[in-house]
């Protein structure tokens, strides 16, 4: 799935990780084209994937899922252009203060059954503000201007502190499993709604795909507790556009009922009556399930503000490296989150 290095080469190196601190950096821009999967070089971890103890280690991998929507789109083929098109921007986004995330590579794979998958890479660097005022550490002034110049040179195109992570695509269901933390290094649910949504707003993007629509899926649990609470006061409902091919008898009835007005959002918002509470509808409970993938839902609970904004589904996986390496175990919790959230209404 993700090319990577052989099993004589992450044996003859293991452990740095245990050390602590590493710095990467990363070449950029360096693209790999679509399906060009054997040929390109897996850059990953800042080469800290090399460096483990001998023998068997314990080790984990964790992912969260994005939920894109585009309007309006042709099944799945929209979908495989649209993340081609974002990777062919060749674009950095900023996530968190100085971090940035850029998509590396992305490859394209077709099952035996037909069944076509996007896999790829996040990189992860630190951008430095390379016309700011830099200081001589050793003089206590400020650097000689000769001497900056010297230091732009060496490290023109390339960033330090480079980190990659996993994601994998399945455009049948629109849904992108993304890597956030693999043992070393995190790369939170936020930072990666934020990554896809600004990349996916573009203008290069929605000029040719139209807007958007980009969320990460927040746990099932933090909804069944607004929903389902016997001292529910108050719930409003945040919808996005969804997907209107979805299989969701409600989700496409949303979908229709926002388009015949036009809308991209659109909330709903019910209040219980002075000393009473809320006894939802299974009509409201559905919608509310639908803008959970598709926007999201905020309670008060007996006095208690909820939302599911607060909580993004974050699945972890702890796996023996003796006997599978962190792609094949990303690639099997990444299959699964996928497949947890296939029925969206099935809470």
């Amino acid at each position: 799935m993700w090319p990577g290095r052989s099993s004589s080469t992450r044996s003859m190196w293991r452990s740095r990780i245990l050390l602590g601190f590493d710095w990467g950096w990363i070449c950029h821009p360096h693209v790999v084209k679509e399906g060009a999967a054997e040929a390109a070089p897996f850059f990953s971890r800042g080469d800290n994937d090399r460096l483990w103890s001998r023998g068997s280690m314990e080790r984990q991998v964790s992912g969260t899922l994005i939920n894109v929507a585009a309007h309006p789109h042709n099944g799945a083929d929209t979908y495989l252009k649209l993340i081609t098109a974002a990777h062919a921007l060749n674009r950095a986004v900023r996530v968190h203060g100085d971090r940035y995330a850029w998509m590396s590579h992305l490859w394209t794979n077709k099952a035996r059954n037909g069944k076509v998958s996007m896999t790829g890479n996040i990189a992860t660097f630190t951008q430095i503000d390379m016309d700011g005022a830099w200081i001589d550490m050793q003089t206590r002034a400020a650097a000689d201007a000769k001497r900056i110049d010297n230091v732009k040179r060496v490290v023109a195109g390339i960033q330090p502190n480079y980190h990659e992570f996993r994601f994998y695509f399945e455009p049948q269901i629109h849904l992108i499993a993304v890597e956030t933390n693999d043992g070393v290094r995190s790369f939170s649910p936020r930072m990666a709604e934020k990554f896809f949504s600004e990349l996916l707003s573009a203008n290069g993007i929605t000029d040719e795909f139209g807007d958007i629509e980009v969320n990460f899926v927040p746990d099932k649990e933090s909804l069944n507790r607004i929903i389902s609470s016997k001292f529910l006061r108050k719930i409003s409902i945040h919808f996005s556009r969804p997907n209107a091919d979805s299989l969701d008898d409600i989700e496409r009835k949303v979908m229709e009922s926002m388009n015949e007005m036009g809308a991209r959002t659109s909330t709903v918002t019910y209040s219980a009556v002075r000393g009473a509470t809320l006894s939802l509808t299974p009509d409201v409970k559905n919608l509310a399930r639908v803008a959970r993938r598709n926007g999201y839902v905020e309670g008060n609970v007996a006095g208690e503000p909820l939302s599911t904004r607060d909580h993004p589904i974050e699945r972890r996986l702890v796996f023996d490296d003796n006997a599978q390496d962190q792609a094949s175990a990303f690639d099997g919790l990444a299959r699964g989150l996928i497949e947890s959230e296939s029925d969206s209404l099935g809470e």
